[in-house]
């Protein structure tokens, strides 16, 4: 079971709660995804999904990039705060979980923004 959490207030915890919402459905099963992974500490929290949402919104990010995807929770969670337009590039060195990330992010209708590249991140630094 996925135990890990950060340290929040209750009233920093209601605030993420009031501006980002809830976690939909298919953030919570890539969590679930995790709870019984030996490398589950690399998942990004509820809370911190809340905050990078919340962040991607506050800065009306149109493009993102993300080095380190594990199992595409954080992934979800800014692709989902970006516009209709906007891109978000995730690199990751392995693609066995960021492959089990896919099918959620084609169900909650953002695979499209997501472009995910399967390379040592200096090298994907690098190219752009």
């Amino acid at each position: 079971m996925l135990i890990k959490n950060i340290q929040v207030t209750q009233d920093l915890r209601d605030y993420l709660l009031k501006v980002g919402g809830l976690e939909s459905p298919e953030l919570s099963a890539l969590r679930a995804l995790a709870e019984d992974d030996p490398q589950s500490e690399m998942q990004s929290t509820a809370e911190q999904g809340q905050l990078l949402f919340f962040l991607a919104k506050l800065v009306n990010a149109k493009n993102i990039l993300e080095l380190g995807v594990f199992l595409g929770y954080g992934t979800l969670a800014m692709a989902l705060a970006l516009p209709q337009d906007g891109k978000l590039l995730a690199c990751d060195i392995d693609a066995t979980n960021p492959n089990k990330a896919l099918p959620h992010w084609k169900k909650a209708g953002v695979a499209d923004k997501i472009d995910l590249q399967i390379t040592p991140a200096v090298e994907y630094l690098e190219s752009l």
